[in-house]
């Protein structure tokens, strides 16, 4: 049962409720109702922060092993408390892979002559939308500063990917020749 009584009966013991959605490695699969240890819930979101939802969890149902993303977590209006968090299947290997949305971080800020010269580093976005379809999934992804000066854009192409990361252009558009900045450095041209 996953009404509103039975939902509040497992929060009050530690569990909270949600559901695993989503095609599975043979095509379709139904949706399964589950319950996760709060208090292991909890500790992920706090660790993890901002990446929860590009983790990449195990879960054990009924002695199967369903490898899952955190989706759609429902936080209570007023208090600091998680009251549900869905899972969707990930399927490594498939096409075109999982939806996410992965942060950037720069580096070599210390060798970025625009850095320097007074810029500053804009980001036109702050996650790269990318399609995953491997074994692992990246916390981050890293851009090099190194040798950009002021006016200078990153492109998309340009960002490193890991083995089963592909970008995926943010309109949706099907076209995989369409590069797209990610981020700038700006600011004033004086040395």
């Amino acid at each position: 049962a996953m009404g509103s009584r039975a939902s509040r009966r497992a929060r009050k013991a530690g569990l909270l409720p949600g559901i695993i959605y989503g095609p599975g490695a043979d095509g379709p699969a139904k949706s399964i109702p589950i319950h996760t240890k709060l208090e292991e819930v909890a500790r992920e979101v706090n660790r993890r922060g901002a990446a929860l939802e590009n983790t990449l969890f195990d879960l054990n149902v009924d002695g199967e092993v369903i490898r899952c993303l955190p989706r759609q977590m429902q936080m209570h209006p007023t208090k600091p408390q998680i009251l549900r968090l869905n899972f969707v299947r990930y399927v490594e290997g498939a096409t075109p892979g999982a939806r996410l949305n992965i942060p950037m971080r720069a580096i070599n800020a210390d060798r970025c002559p625009g850095l320097k010269e007074g810029g500053w580093l804009f980001f036109v976005m702050h996650k790269v939308p990318v399609f995953a379809n491997g074994a692992a999934v990246p916390d981050h992804l890293q851009i090099d500063l190194r040798g950009l000066r002021n006016g200078d854009k990153i492109m998309a192409s340009e960002v490193p990917l890991p083995d089963g990361l592909r970008i995926r252009h943010p309109g949706g558009s099907r076209s995989a020749h369409l590069d797209f900045a990610v981020a700038k450095l700006q600011g004033s041209k004086r040395a």
